[in-house]
């Protein structure tokens, strides 16, 4: 494929970037790590579902399907030219996040990209982890056009040891009435969405992208978390991770919660999730 090709397909700036990440089988250069990351760390929404379910699973895929015939995909169910453009932006993101040792600086994409990049500053220690949270709790439900799934957030999901609404309460109150059935769903959502993203690399329609040193600890505490027994106390746990991170306990207590709901989110822990919440989760 000619180069005027590629750039009509891509949409690349090959002028500035030299034609240096190009193979000559017509995909971007990427390293075999990042080639296979899923397609959904490109926050492309609900159209990656689709992307995946015809045989497009990882970056790598994306990228050459996009460089060889990118037009095709408007054949598929459910893809538009919107989504075509918004691909092509976003590996055109992931070009130039590349750095001279050819690995993607998945933070640098983030801002390339126009995305939310939180926490604003990098996570070196158990400390910083827990001193990042409260700024990633109001990002989290800033980036929520929605009133009720904020109100989701800040009465269920990212407050301290003590829920301050049942879904009942949040229901009523909401300014269209809704049912306790539609928050427990709506809070289960939200739970699986941030779990997805930070522990999996797994991101939907939202602009908010987590820190790469941020994302690793969850990584590690999500390693230690699960090897705990099904019936073990909050407490306990608290107990334990607060000296993998080498934090005292009163400190890391606060944040339990919100880091067992992001962990626990497959319910596999139900006396925990009984112990958070109170109600039924």
């Amino acid at each position: 494929m000619q180069d005027a090709s590629i750039r009509t397909v891509l949409g690349l700036d090959f002028k500035e970037m030299g034609n240096r990440n190009i193979t000559e089988a017509g995909k971007l250069a990427l390293n075999p790590e990042d080639s296979q990351r899923p397609i959904f760390l490109l926050h492309l929404g609900t159209k990656a579902n689709i992307l995946f379910d015809s045989g497009i699973r990882t970056i790598g895929e994306l990228s050459e399907r996009m460089l060889s015939d990118g037009h095709s995909l408007a054949r598929l169910s459910g893809i538009g030219e919107a989504t075509i453009q918004l691909t092509r932006r976003r590996l055109a993101a992931v070009d130039k996040a590349q750095r001279a040792d050819g690995f993607v600086d998945w933070d640098d994409f983030a801002v390339k990209a126009g995305l939310v990049l939180t926490p604003s500053s990098a996570v070196g220690s158990g400390a910083a982890f827990l001193s990042a949270l409260p700024e990633v709790y109001e990002h989290i439900k800033e980036t929520r056009g929605n009133e009720l799934s904020r109100r989701v957030l800040s009465d269920r999901l990212l407050v301290g040891d003590r829920r301050s609404s049942t879904m009942e309460e949040i229901g009523d109150q909401s300014a269209s009435p809704v049912t306790r059935e539609r928050v427990r769903q709506l809070q289960r959502g939200l739970q699986k969405e941030l779990s997805n993203a930070l522990l999996d690399d797994t991101y939907g329609a939202n602009p908010l992208h987590f820190r790469t040193s941020f994302v690793e600890y969850w990584k590690l505490i999500r390693r230690e978390l699960v090897k705990g027994a099904a019936n073990t106390s909050l407490k306990f746990i608290g107990l334990g991770l607060a000296e993998l991170l080498s934090v005292k306990y009163g400190d890391l207590e606060p944040h339990m919660p919100f880091i067992a709901l992001v962990i626990f989110s497959d319910r596999s822990r139900q006396t925990i999730l009984w112990e958070i919440f109170g109600d039924q989760a």
